[in-house]
């Protein structure tokens, strides 16, 4: 592992492959407190993986093997309704983008020498080109029924790209038997 900055690196030496891995992970947090019953949790993440590999072993310059990066916005706002009744209410927004060549074959599939021609006019799209937003929305109620029960109920709502939203309801309980065993049934 080599560190940059704030930049994770690691270098597979494979024979004529030296390949470079970049990973880049920032996230910003924030809460505040409106009261002893209420608290917002806000987040923005950023993810990036990057592969590369260097012309010749002296070269300062790489050719791009792929890159992925994702931008995360989640808001999560807490609530004590009532002394035994929580409500979790989230959101959360993400935009995908990345691809993965191969620059060691043409688009067609046949062999390309980079170490002859470093730069593939062509290469293979392992995983072609993408640009997506996933969206998420949530909301979860927990209710104290003793001290030792809980009972859980909510709802989740999906947006993957090209699919229509998907509803995905939540139902559970808790039971703590003892202080060292606790039995959850969810659904």
């Amino acid at each position: 592992y080599i560190m940059n900055g704030y930049q994770l690196q690691r270098v597979y030496n494979w024979p004529e492959l030296n390949l470079g891995v970049t990973h880049v992970l920032v996230d910003l947090g924030y809460t505040d407190y409106f009261s002893d019953n209420h608290r917002l949790d806000v987040n923005l993440t950023y993810n990036e993986q990057r592969m590369w590999q260097p012309f010749d072993i002296n070269a300062n310059s790489v050719r791009e093997y792929g890159n992925n990066r994702d931008y995360l916005l989640e808001l999560t706002d807490y609530h004590r309704i009532l002394d035994k009744l929580d409500v979790t209410l989230g959101a959360l927004g993400e935009v995908r983008t990345g691809f993965f060549k191969n620059n060691q074959q043409l688009a067609d599939g046949t062999p390309y020498d980079v170490w002859a021609n470093p730069v593939n006019p062509n290469p293979f799209l392992v995983v072609p080109p993408y640009n997506d937003l996933w969206l998420s929305a949530y909301i979860n109620g927990e209710y104290e029924v003793a001290d030792s029960l809980s009972l859980i109920a909510g709802i989740h709502a999906n947006k993957a790209p090209d699919i229509s939203v998907h509803f995905s309801p939540r139902a559970g309980a808790v039971w703590m038997v003892t202080d060292r065993l606790t039995c959850k049934l969810l659904y």
